[in-house]
């Protein structure tokens, strides 16, 4: 099967996402994988776990399937499982295959296609399958000013 660029584009940089996401979080020291600033803020192992629960969910609208969480209590849950650092890793690894595999599976018939995300956002495939590698490298600038914000100023 030969895939289209767009698609050869989304794998590469979900991949990319993904493995700088996985590099930045083991850089930071054990006790500040679950460090925060703020009540209100995430610490770095609960954004590994958001980032693969939000894979799982758009590999869901991208291949049409029924969304993996039926309720925001359930991708919680999810997401409190990620306690520790192999766990998270497991689990993002995890949803970056799941990710992964959808993108490849796309027919080219499709990559016009409107998808409708969870926001509500609507927007053709090919675009979309943007959006998971953007998601991660997000969340990757929060986990990298949370280590600025331990001290940490070398680029991981």
């Amino acid at each position: 099967m030969q895939l289209h660029l767009c698609q050869r584009v989304a794998l590469e940089m979900t991949l990319r996402a993904g493995k700088a996401l996985t590099q930045a979080v083991r850089a930071m020291p054990a006790e500040g994988l679950t460090w925060k600033p703020h009540d209100a803020s995430r610490h770095a192992l609960s954004l590994m776990g958001h980032c693969a629960v939000t894979n799982l969910v758009y590999a869901a609208v991208l291949a049409n399937a029924p969304l993996p969480f039926r309720s925001q209590a359930e991708s919680d849950t999810a997401i409190e499982r990620c306690s520790t650092l192999p766990k998270a890793s497991a689990y993002l690894q995890r949803s970056l295959t799941r990710l992964c595999d959808t993108l490849i599976a796309i027919p080219a018939d499709r990559l016009t296609e409107m998808v409708i995300l969870p926001d509500g956002e609507r927007m053709p495939s090919a675009l979309a399958m943007l959006v998971p590698a953007s998601h991660m490298q997000y969340h990757l600038g929060q986990i990298n000013y949370l280590q600025t914000l331990m001290g940490d100023e070398e680029y991981h």
